[in-house]
């Protein structure tokens, strides 16, 4: 198992089902960002998205640019094992398609322009 940095920047939050939750918002995001470290919780049954783009996503379809996501039949969470980098531009939301709903855990860096 290899050290992972924490993030600057700190994010903990849920949202109801079908509701997106904005985490960086894209006009922030001017010299591209990195998501140090990840957890993704179902808070009962269902799914979770971790989806990237420039505006707020609707429901995740066939073109949706997933990048992470935790489907359980249950309340359950799960840990993101890997750094993920965005373009600068792009945003990121949750999207629970979860009866309880979604939340998220993270850190994550902006890089400076």
């Amino acid at each position: 198992m290899s050290i992972v940095k924490a993030g600057q920047f700190n994010f903990n939050a849920n949202t109801p089902n079908n509701t997106p939750l904005q985490i960086i918002n894209p006009s922030s995001n001017v010299a591209g960002a990195v998501i140090r470290t990840a957890t993704l919780e179902v808070l009962s049954s269902g799914i979770v998205y971790l989806i990237a783009g420039t505006s707020t996503p609707g429901a995740p379809g066939i073109n949706t640019p997933i990048i992470a996501s935790h489907y359980a039949l249950q309340a359950s969470g799960v840990i993101v094992p890997y750094s993920i980098e965005l373009p600068p531009g792009k945003g990121l939301w949750l999207y629970p398609q979860a009866t309880g709903g979604g939340s998220v855990n993270m850190s994550y860096d902006l890089y400076a322009a």
